[in-house]
C-alpha cells in the first residue's frame, strides 16, 4: 500500500486541487496556442485571397481593355476591307472621252459649252489642261456654271479668266472664259448626278 494513504486528507486534496489548476493552467495554455496559430494562418489566408481578388480584378480589368482593343481592330478592319471593296470598283485611271462627258453633264442646263480648248495633253503627264468658254444668260447663271465645276471632284483645279457680254440671236448673252485642270491619275466613281449616259 502507498505511502500517501497515511498523509492526512487535508494535505491531499491540496495536491490534487494543485494538479487540476496546472492541467487548467496548461489546457489554457494550449488553447490560447492553438487560437494564436489559428488566428495567424487565418490572417495569412485572408491576406492570400485579397491578393488573390486584387489579381482578379486587374486581370478582369486587363481583359475588358483587350476586348476593346479587338473590338475597334474588327472594326478597322471591317472598315479597311470595305474600303479596298470600293476602291477596286471604281476606274483604274479617268479616260480622256471620260472627262469630256462629265464636262458637260457638269453645267448646269441653261448653260452651254460653246468651246473647248486642249491647252496640255501630254501623255508622259496625267495633268490635263482645258480651256473652256461657256455661255450664260446672266450673271446667277454664271455663278452657278462656275460653282458647278468648281464643286465636281474631277476638276483639280477652276480658274475664271474672263467674263464678258456677248450678243447671240437670243439676245444678250455672258460668255465665261476658264481655265480647267484634271488629273488624269485620280481615281473617283465616274456616275454623277446629272452626267450625260
Amino acid at each position: 500500500m502507498s505511502d500517501l494513504n497515511f498523509l492526512p486528507l487535508s494535505y491531499r486534496r491540496a495536491r490534487l486541487r494543485q494538479r487540476v489548476r496546472r492541467i487548467e493552467i496548461g489546457t489554457v495554455i494550449l488553447l490560447a496556442a492553438l487560437f494564436a496559430a489559428g488566428w495567424g494562418q487565418l490572417w495569412t489566408l485572408r491576406t492570400q485571397l485579397a491578393e488573390r481578388v486584387a489579381g482578379a480584378e486587374v486581370l478582369a480589368d486587363q481583359a475588358f481593355r483587350l476586348r476593346d482593343e479587338l473590338l475597334g481592330l474588327e472594326s478597322e478592319r471591317l472598315e479597311l476591307h470595305e474600303q479596298s471593296r470600293l476602291y477596286r470598283t471604281l476606274e483604274p485611271r479617268l479616260r480622256f472621252s471620260d472627262a469630256l462627258r462629265i464636262l458637260a453633264g457638269t453645267l448646269p442646263p441653261e448653260s452651254g459649252l460653246a468651246d473647248l480648248d486642249v491647252r496640255h495633253r501630254d501623255d508622259a503627264s496625267p495633268r490635263l489642261d482645258l480651256g473652256l468658254r461657256v455661255i450664260c444668260a446672266d450673271d446667277r447663271q454664271v455663278a452657278s456654271a462656275v460653282a458647278s465645276l468648281a464643286q465636281h471632284p474631277i476638276f483639280t483645279g477652276i480658274e475664271v479668266q474672263a467674263v464678258v457680254p456677248v450678243e447671240e440671236a437670243t439676245g444678250p448673252m455672258r460668255e465665261v472664259s476658264l481655265e480647267a485642270t484634271i488629273d488624269l491619275n485620280r481615281r473617283f466613281t465616274l456616275v454623277t448626278e446629272g452626267a450625260a449616259p
